[in-house]
């Protein structure tokens, strides 16, 4: 048993948050260097397809790991928060992060095809900016819902109820 079980449930839920929220600004720093990278090669001359390949690949890892993280911190709320509304974050935080490792995986395949299936490499950047975009929707969702989650009153259903 680790420090956070042993907490009564709403210390334990608002640790959940903070270790969510921590997460959170993890991903959301490794989204702007990613950002600000696009921004700076979209007007060179050449077509880093390589380095963007790389930096995505690496990205994909972080994510991942992120999104592993959250789906234990989801099952932990469920479990300590009981009620309809974290069901529901939990099961749509896992579909979106399937979804969205699934649709990187497709750019980075397009990426290190032989001939990268992009019309342009500023094309491949406004597929990248694009689901970067994503994600930075995905986060803010989570958050809205984790907003509410971490009210001081919030009117919650048990699980049992649909």
């Amino acid at each position: 048993m680790n420090a956070a079980e042993s907490l009564p449930a709403p210390q334990r839920l608002e640790r959940l948050l903070q270790l969510w929220r921590d997460e959170h600004a993890e991903l959301i720093r490794s989204i702007r260097e990613i950002t600000l990278w696009l921004g700076e090669v979209a007007v060179l001359p050449d077509s880093p397809y390589a380095e963007l390949t790389e930096r995505l690949t690496e990205f994909r890892l972080r994510m991942s790991r992120h999104f592993e993280r959250e789906d234990v911190l989801g099952a932990d709320m469920r479990e300590v928060y009981g009620c309809v509304e974290a069901e529901a974050n939990a099961r749509r935080a896992e579909a979106d992060h399937h979804h969205l490792v699934n649709r990187l995986d497709a750019l980075i395949a397009k990426l290190t095809a032989p001939q990268p299936d992009f019309d342009s490499f500023q094309d491949a950047v406004q597929q990248v900016s694009l689901f970067v975009d994503a994600v930075e929707q995905h986060e803010e969702e989570e958050s809205q819902g984790l907003q509410w989650l971490s009210s001081p009153n919030p009117e919650s259903r048990p699980a049992g109820e649909f």
